[in-house]
């Protein structure tokens, strides 16, 4: 025989043996305690899924409440990390703490060696040879 994995399904076969065991007297007479024994796991597993199910809608509302707090806690270091460039300036170098970069100047560079992407060397092409100069003969009508 199959295992039984949906607790729907297991709670209905626990039942039908429940029913059976009703049904036949003298199957009850020998079996009363574990009749009883039976009833009472049916109405604590009932119970318990009740609470597993809503446990769920709590989680839910949590893990909603939590993104919402971490979404407005992301605005807010945003903006600390703004008003710290605005009172310590762009330059300093404690911005570092607030894991933003500060401006720096490097002496001497010019902007576009300030760019990452330009680290390629500049390779101009190679003269092109000058083409052999053609002389066209015109005939004059005689």
């Amino acid at each position: 025989m199959a295992t039984i994995n949906s607790l729907a399904d297991v709670l209905l076969d626990f039942r039908n043996v429940l029913t059976a065991c009703q049904d036949n007297p003298e199957v009850l007479k020998i079996t009363q305690e574990m009749v009883a024994a039976l009833e009472k796991l049916v109405v604590s597993i009932a119970e318990l899924n009740a609470r597993k199910n809503s446990t769920v809608g709590q989680k839910q509302q949590i893990t909603q409440e939590m993104e919402a707090a971490v979404k407005e806690g992301r605005e807010l270091a945003r903006r600390l990390r703004g008003a710290a460039k605005a009172t310590l300036g762009t330059k300093n170098e404690r911005l570092v703490q607030f894991k933003t970069a500060p401006v720096c100047d490097r002496e001497g560079a010019t902007s576009e060696s300030k760019r990452k992407g330009n680290k390629t060397p500049v390779v101009t092409p190679p003269a092109a040879e000058p083409a052999p100069a053609v002389q066209h003969e015109t005939k004059v009508p005689a």
